[in-house]
């Protein structure tokens, strides 16, 4: 089949957007940009990870692991984007794994770094603190700080672990963290699941397990959360799925046990859909994937095997993302290891999608790595971030092309994508310089990506948030075809 390719720039950035024959030639075009330049060199490219959220008042909020803060831009407009605010978190250093998340009523969520310090005020390691924020009141220029909670991260003579964390639950009354920290006598990690109330900023509850990888969380609605463990947690040997209370943290239910588990979604009737697979030591990939459904069966669960990979499928995600669409199909989405070695190694891209009963109704393929998680949009179409394998110019230079592909849901069939040059390529480490797509209600699909740029003191990296048109009519006043 024979694709429509045209060139658009914007803001003096060149888009090359790829069609399938019959779809509409305005989608995967670019309609809003907006860039901050930053100098860094590429030793720090590791704290510049992006992160991008959606405000129920409709901004656009974004922030940098490079950047000790978050700001909000007001879409649209002839400008197309507007700051409204901005706020830099006190003592925060540039060096961390950001968090961003926006809960339904409005409640922003921010982490940073402090510095802990020994009795001799001698720093010995950085915990996390958390703090949730409002919208700014009436005519004040930043947000307004809720509350501050400093998680804890308990420490052995010299012995240290960062309070790496996963991504925060929103729930109504409460902050769900899961993070690792060191626990006991004996400098042992432990995987903590913590609840921090909403309203004020205290613990509820934490419930530690040993191990030093981060549990995934899902929830609910509001009867349960659900943590899924790569470690040994004490009641599930060799990993497993948990139903935790959203109360206290009880255990429930114990879902899965007796293997890793490093991807999971949760269903409306309480059926989880969870991976499990094989670490392999030498290259930190999973190998020996397996789908498997969770069924609730009286007090217990019901686990069955819906599918296994090929035993030469070589995922290189750290989470594997699974997700639940229409008609309880379960999407799966990985980077494949194909060939190569070290930085060279080449990754192919595979989305799968899976009926209930594991049957695979569709696979899609794309040259390079899937960067964060794809999104669903309610019309159908399955959005997806690609960061592409880069040529040997490209690798010289440490940058590569990123890339935006639309894949209809229901047949698997590529609708259009969008190729982004010069995106700054991952540098031996495991922050995104391309994120995870975000659907808008009116029919924008918006990603964060940091690009390079030459000028003649060297190399300038501009974070940019593009805005790409995935429904509606495009406002051609905006873009110039080339």
């Amino acid at each position: 089949m024979s694709y429509d390719s045209f060139e658009f720039v914007l803001q003096d950035l060149k888009y090359a957007v790829v069609h399938r024959p019959g779809i509409d030639g305005a989608l995967g075009v670019p309609v809003h940009l907006h860039t901050t330049s930053m100098e860094y060199c590429l030793a720090e490219m590791k704290t510049s990870g992006l992160h991008i959220a959606m405000h129920p008042n409709g901004d656009l909020l974004e922030r940098s692991n490079a950047v000790p803060g978050a700001r909000a831009m007001r879409l649209g407009g002839p400008a197309g984007a507007e700051r409204r605010w901005a706020v830099t978190l006190q003592g925060a250093d540039r060096v961390g794994h950001a968090v961003l998340a926006v809960g339904a009523a409005g409640d922003i969520l921010l982490n940073a770094r402090y510095p802990m310090v020994d009795a001799d005020d001698a720093f010995v390691g950085a915990g996390y603190a958390i703090s949730v924020w409002r919208e700014p009141p009436s005519g004040a220029a930043s947000p307004e700080l809720r509350w501050q909670y400093r998680l804890p991260n308990r420490r052995i003579g010299h012995g240290i672990v960062e309070a790496n964390m996963g991504s925060p639950v929103i729930a109504d009354d409460a902050v769900y963290l899961s993070h690792v920290q060191l626990s006991g006598d004996g400098g042992e990690q432990a995987s903590t699941v913590t609840a921090i109330s909403l309203a004020d900023g205290r613990l509820k509850w934490a419930r530690e397990y040993p191990g030093k990888y981060i549990g995934q969380l899902r929830l609910l609605g509001d009867r349960a959360l659900y943590a899924s463990f790569r470690a040994a947690p004490s009641t599930v040997r060799d990993g497993g799925v948990v139903e935790l209370s959203m109360r206290d943290g009880g255990e429930r239910r114990i879902l899965a046990r007796g293997a890793p588990y490093i991807g999971m979604a949760a269903a409306d009737d309480g059926t989880v859909y969870a991976l499990t697979g094989k670490k392999l030591a030498s290259s930190g990939h999973w190998r020996a994937l397996a789908l498997h459904k969770l069924i609730p069966v009286g007090t217990g669960y019901e686990q069955q095997t819906l599918f296994t990979f090929p035993a030469d499928f070589e995922s290189a995600g750290y989470h594997p993302a699974l997700i639940i669409g229409s008609g309880r199909r379960i999407y799966f989405a990985g980077s494949r290891v194909v060939s190569g070695a070290g930085r060279r190694t080449a990754r192919a891209s595979e989305v799968y999608a899976f009926k209930d009963d594991g049957t695979v109704s569709w696979r899609h393929f794309a040259d390079g790595d899937i960067c964060g998680v794809p999104a669903l949009a309610v019309d159908g179409t399955l959005y997806f971030s690609l960061r592409l394998n880069p040529s040997a110019d490209e690798c010289r230079q440490q940058v590569t092309q990123g890339e935006i592909r639309a894949v209809c849901a229901e047949s698997g069939e590529e609708e259009w994508h969008t190729v982004i040059g010069d995106v700054v390529a991952d540098v031996g480490n495991g922050d995104p310089l391309l994120t995870s797509p975000l659907i808008t209600a009116d029919g924008i699909v918006y990603v964060a990506a940091m690009l390079a740029k030459k000028t003649l003191g060297g190399q300038t990296y501009n974070g940019c948030v593009i805005g790409l048109r995935a429904r509606k009519p495009m406002p051609a006043a905006r873009v110039g075809r080339i």
